[in-house]
């Protein structure tokens, strides 16, 4: 006996275990009794509805031909085979169950839809898709109005919002889905604040083990991000847009993690019945690879019930197949099998989760279009009376269970015919061959070739997609350009003639900034809506194209178009605009990057990053107003080596945005002037309740070009050399600031510090800073500056500081030099904390640096957290720096120091 499915109430959202039934709905039960007088609901009369019939010319189930014996061949006999449908005003049948007509169809009905469409596609799902589901009475299901409607209500049932401004971080929910994903599914989670957590993928899909599998992010997961997920999102069959498949045996693997990490699997299939088994030998033949011994068609019900058809038998199941606890929602629709339009679909699930869905669904869309259900319905099942007649006319003949499948098969050989065609000629045009143009045409010509691969590719084992992975290591131009510049390039050079073809980007699947930053290498193509002959064509179209980009020697007229190249910014800007909760703000940023250069402001962190990315600290001179919500990157046009840091709280533009620090300087010590100058600008431009960031770019562009600071590209580059030339005996306001700088620290230049990231941990402030160092009476006047100079810093509870320098000094009378290790710390009143800050800096082996990690108590005693919060912010500084040597273990991370060392 199996067991019944687990209680999932736990993971109800508080609105779901509130939710009760419609009272009204609650009659509807009663309103098909025979010669019961309905006094009760508020139907309308179905004499007046204005549709007499609904009439249709519908395909037969035979139209397509299905695969067989390792090939399709197309169907010349049923190509235009059709037959005529008509939905009657009413039915002559009693049986609710059995009445498909305009007056039954067009009227109210319960949120389980029109009785012989919810009749059939329970049977359907029960009996035939999915017949060896493990759980005791088996699943229910509920007509929904399509997969994207069933993940909506799905979500609802499960989630509950999360508000940043409002609730604790512990509180927020998660989900977990492939690392490149179908879009809309995370565009319906983002507006509830869930966490979306991407795990790695392969050519089959989600990983359930390695670095960046399932069973990594679970079992490491960090809990100050949220709560661990407690669902999935997932595309087994045909995933979108990478075209893989899901195996029983990986499907068992992370049934068993969501098992043991209780988390509920949604399951969306649109394409279950388009899964190719030729894929696999093909692209073997294509490439020379072993090809297995051919296996015989696995039937995956041989060990329970069948299905009843051996083409459904001969499918990857669902999870359902695996599901002992009830913990799979499964999403299916007929967009892909009747039309997108119809907007039809069904969610099966463990009767306990159908019934809070049809609560929702009551309060919601209700019963999806009658128009479509009578449509397909009839389609289907055909004219039902309470008694099997054997007398109906042709005419009147339907699909029944046999034709639906049939049909299905049908749709499945004519989607594989155009995979094959589409991967055959990506196959044949992946390599370009290029020979030395400084060879006269002739057979030496041949004797000097190239031979480079421009794109892989896996051929898709089901869906409509083909994922390409880009090879712009081999284009002659990856030198001079940006890989990511390259590939829009090329998006760009293949919308146009001749090739006139558009792919979709990678970054249109991307659910996070990791996925977004190494998305341009990857393109997703369709081979499903082109006609069938077409296909060839187009496809060698598009390899011409490849071979011609390959050949280009610079990006002329690729890059002038705006409009084209904004399909490649406009997914990743309006990821990170939106996370950024101010709408003023990020139409700002917006305005200036399309006045300016794309990336004049860019997005370093948001509240909405993580728990420890939140910057509250306000590192400039300015008064704080409230906690930091933004940092963003602003670089100075016309001024490529100068860029600042800015800071902006929840309040802007009530409230004004402050200057942090310098991201980059053209020469060391100009720092300092430059925020200065910057605060300057601020403080004369801005007013309370109005944007400023474009007054204070124009009148920085000025200022610095005045103040020849940050590598002008309009200064004159004899100026600097006139400057020493000139014999003048005045001094400069820097002379002056040079001669205190000297006098009172010993110091020729101000400290080059690099800051880490800021982190808020529990309400306690962290930001690490480092700089290079040659001897300790530096490093020591580097720490007075530091605390002389920035009043925030030394009002802090603690600034915990250690250093690592080789110092030479002379060791005899004849003036020979020995190297002296200078290594200490200071715990500034953090018992402990410096001797870890310093052993931190031994295992990293670095040298001539001085690092100081200040902190401000939040009020929240954060215990032996303390003391890895204090070494990361430290570590991160010297990363960022560029002190860690690239040999060293704790230096895989390459830094970038700011500024010259």
């Amino acid at each position: 006996m199996a067991p019944p499915p687990l209680d999932l109430s736990h993971h109800y959202a508080s609105t779901t275990k509130r939710r009760e039934g419609s009272g009204i709905k609650d009659l509807y039960k009663y309103f098909f009794i025979p010669g019961i007088a309905n006094l009760a609901g508020g139907l309308p009369n179905p004499s007046y509805f204005p549709y007499d019939t609904l009439e249709a010319t519908v395909a037969t189930p035979q139209r397509f031909q299905p695969f067989s014996n390792g090939t399709t061949e197309k169907s010349q006999d049923d190509a235009k085979s059709s037959m005529r449908l008509i939905v009657p005003k009413e039915s002559h049948a009693t049986d609710v169950q059995n009445r498909i007509d305009v007056a039954t169809a067009l009227q109210y009905v319960t949120a389980e839809g029109l009785p012989p469409m919810a009749s059939f596609v329970r049977q359907f799902a029960r009996h035939h898709l999915h017949p060896n589901v493990p759980y005791a009475g088996g699943p229910e299901t509920i007509l929904t109005t399509g997969a994207t409607d069933g993940f909506s209500k799905s979500i609802e049932v499960f989630t509950n919002v999360w508000n940043p401004e409002r609730d604790r971080t512990s509180q927020r929910e998660g989900i977990l889905c492939e690392e490149f994903v179908y879009m809309n599914a995370v565009a319906t989670v983002k507006p509830r604040g869930l966490n979306v957590v991407p795990v790695v993928i392969d050519a089959q899909g989600m990983l359930a083990r390695g670095k960046g599998g399932l069973a990594d992010i679970l079992k490491n997961w960090d809990f100050r991000r949220g709560r661990r997920p407690h669902l999935m999102y997932t595309i087994t069959i045909g995933q979108n847009p990478t075209g893989g498949t899901l195996s029983v045996e990986r499907k068992k693997e992370i049934y068993a993690l969501c098992h043991l990490y209780d988390i509920i699997i949604i399951e969306d299939e649109p394409y279950w019945n388009l899964q190719y088994p030729s894929a696999v030998a093909l692209e073997a033949q294509h490439r020379g690879m072993p090809i297995e011994t051919a296996s015989v068609k696995r039937n995956y019900n041989a060990h329970g019930k069948p299905s009843g058809y051996e083409f459904l038998d001969s499918l990857v199941p669902s999870y359902l197949s695996l599901d002992t606890d009830g913990r799979v929602v499964r999403l299916d629709t007929f967009s892909k099998t009747i039309a997108p339009g119809c907007r039809l679909g069904w969610v099966t699930a463990q009767p306990a989760v159908i019934e809070r869905l049809a609560r929702v669904t009551e309060t919601a869309t209700q019963a999806p279009s009658g128009f479509v259900q009578a449509l397909v319905a009839k389609l289907i099942l055909g004219q039902q009376t309470d008694k099997k007649s054997t007398n109906s006319s042709k005419s009147d003949r339907s699909w029944q269970m046999d034709g639906w499948v049939r049909w299905l098969e049908g749709l499945r050989g004519g989607y594989e015919r155009r995979m094959q065609d589409m991967c055959s000629t990506l196959e044949e045009g992946r390599y370009f061959i290029a020979t030395d143009a400084a060879l006269e045409s002739s057979e030496e010509s041949w004797e000097v070739v190239d031979k480079v691969q421009m794109y892989d590719f896996s051929w898709p084992t089901g869906g409509m997609f083909v994922w390409i992975k880009l090879r712009l290591d081999t284009h002659p131009l990856h030198g001079r350009y940006d890989p990511a510049r390259l590939s829009k390039a090329l998006w760009v050079h293949l919308t146009q003639k001749p090739y006139l073809c558009l792919l979709g980007p990678g970054e249109l699947f991307a659910p996070s900034q990791e996925t977004l930053d190494r998305s341009w290498q990857y393109y997703r193509l369709c081979f499903a809506a082109m006609p069938e002959a077409d296909v060839k064509g187009i496809t060698a179209r598009l390899v011409d194209g490849f071979r011609a980009f390959w050949k280009r020697t610079d990006l002329d007229g690729l890059e002038g178009d705006e409009s084209t190249l904004h399909h490649t910014q406009c997914p990743k800007m309006s990821a990170q605009l939106e996370s950024l909760g101010n709408n003023e703000l990020a139409e700002e940023i917006e305005a200036i990057n399309a006045i300016y250069e794309p990336d004049t402001v860019t997005i370093n962190s948001t509240a909405a990053s993580s728990s420890t990315a939140n910057s509250t600290l306000d590192l400039g001179n300015s008064s704080s107003t409230g906690p930091l919500v933004a940092t963003v990157k602003l670089q100075i046009p016309e001024h490529p080596h100068l860029s600042f840091i800015l800071g902006f709280d929840a309040s802007y533009p009530d409230t004004a945005p402050k200057v942090l620090g310098t991201a980059s300087t053209a020469s060391r010590g100009e720092g300092k002037v430059a925020v200065d100058v910057l605060e300057d600008i601020l403080g004369r431009t801005y007013q309370p309740g109005a944007v400023c960031l474009f007054d204070v770019i124009n009148e920085a562009v000025e200022a610095f070009r005045e103040l020849n600071l940050g590598g002008s590209n309009n200064s004159n580059a004899n100026d600097k050399e006139q400057e020493e030339e000139t014999d003048t005996p005045d001094l400069k306001v820097e002379d002056i600031a040079s001669l205190s700088l000297k006098e009172s620290f010993g110091l020729d230049n101000p400290p080059d510090w690099i800051l880490s990231d800021v982190v808020t941990e529990k309400k306690s402030v962290f930001v690490g800073r480092a700089a290079h160092v040659t001897s300790l009476e530096q490093a020591q006047a580097y720490l007075d500056y530091l605390l002389a100079t920035e009043k925030k810093v030394a009002a802090a509870t603690h600034n915990i500081s250690a250093w690592r320098i080789r110092q030479q000094k002379p060791s005899s009378a004849k003036g020979e030099s020995a190297e002296m290790i200078v290594q200490d710390c200071d715990d500034d009143g953090e018992t402990a904390a410096g001797g870890r800050l310093l052993h931190l800096m031994q295992l990293m082996d670095v040298w001539d640096v001085v690092v100081v990690v200040t902190r401000w108590y939040g009020g929240v005693l954060l215990g032996p957290d303390r003391f890895r919060i204090i070494n990361a912010v430290g570590r991160d500084a010297l990363m960022k720096g560029g002190f860690v040597k690239e040999s060293t273990p704790a230096g895989n991370e390459k830094g970038k120091k700011k500024g010259k060392k």
